[in-house]
């Protein structure tokens, strides 16, 4: 049966080179819009829609979501595929792991955010495990002005009521390796400089100044009649953050990057829009025209990785992780197609590294178990490689 959606991802999940399909729906805004044709028809939560070659075959994991974000990846580095519903509001997130063929409910978090905004992982110190970025909201600073604009949010959430066991918190989460034996991943955003990021929608991870480490990019404002009708045009006005990474240790603002936009950002996603090897950005702004940001830092190189698989249902590749070892050392993406706030992603993958750094090899770990292996790069910094060659593009 299909359901409502807010938000997808493809993956393949059982490893039979197809994708399969999970949805979760914002069950807020399907009630305000079908009331109770909404209620009488079931809701619709979280589904996980399994391909069979022949059409697709679905499974409710669970019947209520506020889902703003999704996430399907090996979240805890132990092997397993996992799945992570961000929820607004007090529905805390779900997570799943994907073991004997079947999603089973996985405890992967000691806290998380209130209001889940987006996510993304990334490999922040090229240790070949990926951190877990979960946005939410939460004022930059406490100055007079920042707790005058904030005040209404701010008394909402101290007047909710706290639930023995309660996890949430409304702030960002950021999540290494380390994890407790039985309350999972543990949050460590104030360490790296970025718990609080302003009214925060979609965040991203992309080598921007190509130095080897992957750093993070967030869009933020808020507009809402409610929340802030004590301000011009009942708007939240932030800049948007850009953050450097300092070798994987910590995030620092990079305001000199230029792209602090105040024109309240939503979606967001980085590519090479022009071909020359970096990335560049794109906003989806709500109440003024998208933005382009071309990337003039001019710093490192590159290389570039686009997937094909010939003849299979998965024709790019997606989910499929690529380790690339170098001089300057490893580096290590995953191809999905969404990240961030109903943001999709390229189908390519993206390496930034110094300037005369010496390939030496990629491995290629398709999502069917199938590997691939390139040392032959010649001078082409994009490549596209298939199951059974490699070729300049």
């Amino acid at each position: 049966m299909l359901r409502p959606a807010y938000t997808v991802a493809w993956v393949d999940a059982d490893r039979d080179g197809d994708l399969d399909l999970v949805t979760a729906s914002y069950d807020a805004e399907l009630l305000q819009l079908l009331r109770d044709s909404f209620l009488n028809s079931g809701g619709a939560g979280v589904i996980y829609y399994e391909n069979t070659g022949d059409g697709y075959e679905s499974t409710r994991l669970a019947e209520q979501a506020q889902a703003l974000a999704l996430a399907v990846s090996d979240v805890n580095g132990d092997g397993l595929l996992d799945l992570v519903v961000g929820n607004d509001f007090s529905l805390p997130d779900q997570s799943w792991s994907f073991v004997d063929g079947a999603w089973r409910p996985a405890g992967l978090f000691a806290t998380t955010t209130f209001s889940t905004m987006s996510f993304d992982l990334g490999d922040i110190n090229n240790d070949g495990v990926f951190e877990f970025f979960a946005a939410d909201m939460h004022p930059v600073d406490e100055t007079p002005d920042s707790e005058a604009a904030w005040r209404y949010v701010t008394s909402d959430l101290n007047a909710r009521q706290v639930l023995p066991g309660d996890t949430q918190a409304s702030r960002n989460m950021f999540y290494g390796p380390e994890q407790t034996a039985d309350q999972g991943l543990i949050d460590q955003a104030a360490d790296y400089g970025i718990a609080a990021t302003g009214w925060t929608w979609s965040s991203k991870f992309g080598d921007l100044d190509q130095d080897g480490y992957l750093d993070l990019y967030l869009v933020n404002g808020m507009a809402s009649v409610e929340l802030f009708g004590h301000l011009p045009d009942d708007e939240l006005i932030e800049p948007n953050y850009a953050f450097r990474n300092d070798a994987g240790a910590r995030f620092v603002p990079a305001p000199e990057w230029g792209l602090g936009s105040l024109s309240g950002g939503r979606g967001m996603s980085m590519g090479d829009l022009d071909n020359d090897g970096d990335l560049d950005i794109v906003v989806n702004n709500l109440n003024a025209p998208a933005q382009v940001f071309e990337n003039q830092l001019c710093s490192g190189a590159s290389l570039q990785v686009e997937l094909r698989a010939p003849g299979t249902p998965n024709l790019f590749g997606l989910g499929a992780r690529l380790v690339l070892d170098t001089s300057s050392g490893t580096y290590t993406r995953e191809l999905q197609a969404a990240s961030g706030y109903l943001s999709g992603d390229p189908v390519r993958a993206h390496f930034g590294f110094p300037i005369g750094t010496q390939l030496e090899q990629l491995n290629i770990m398709w999502s069917d178990g199938v590997v691939t292996t390139v040392t032959d790069f010649g001078s082409d910094p994009f490549l596209i490689i298939s199951r059974k060659a490699a070729k300049p593009a």
